[in-house]
Formats: C-alpha cells, sequence, structure tokens
C-alpha cells in the first residue's frame, strides 16, 4: 500500500512542481504591475501637488490684488 501511495506522489510532483512554477510566474508578473500603477500613482500625485500649489499661489495674488484695490 505504501508503495502505491508513493507511485502516485511520483506521477503527480511533475504537475505539482509545473504549477508551483507556473504560481511564482503569475506572482512575478503581478507584482511588476503593481510596482508599475505604483510608479504611475507617484507621479500623478505629484502632478496634483503641483497644481494644487499653483492654485494656492494664484488664489493668494488674487488676494493681494483685491487688498490692493481697496486701498
Amino acid at each position: 500500500m505504501k508503495l502505491t501511495v508513493r507511485k502516485k506522489l511520483a506521477h503527480h510532483f511533475p504537475k505539482m512542481k509545473h504549477n508551483l512554477q507556473d504560481l511564482l510566474e503569475r506572482v512575478s508578473f503581478h507584482s511588476q504591475q503593481v510596482a508599475a500603477s505604483s510608479e504611475e500613482l507617484t507621479a500623478s500625485s505629484d502632478l496634483t501637488r503641483q497644481t494644487a500649489e499653483n492654485v494656492s499661489q494664484s488664489i493668494q495674488g488674487i488676494a493681494a490684488s483685491n487688498r490692493l484695490i481697496k486701498e
């Protein structure tokens, strides 16, 4: 009986190995996709921050102009 179990394991081992290799390849691929998306998100966040700073400076400039006009 033990020999039968060993034969079954030996028979299925190459399939297990293939499945594990496939899983590792998929994890690697998706990890690269996550890293690329993270870089894009960082770049987008930086652009949003810069835009918000520009809007803030513009509003401050308008407010300063309004104060000068009222004086």
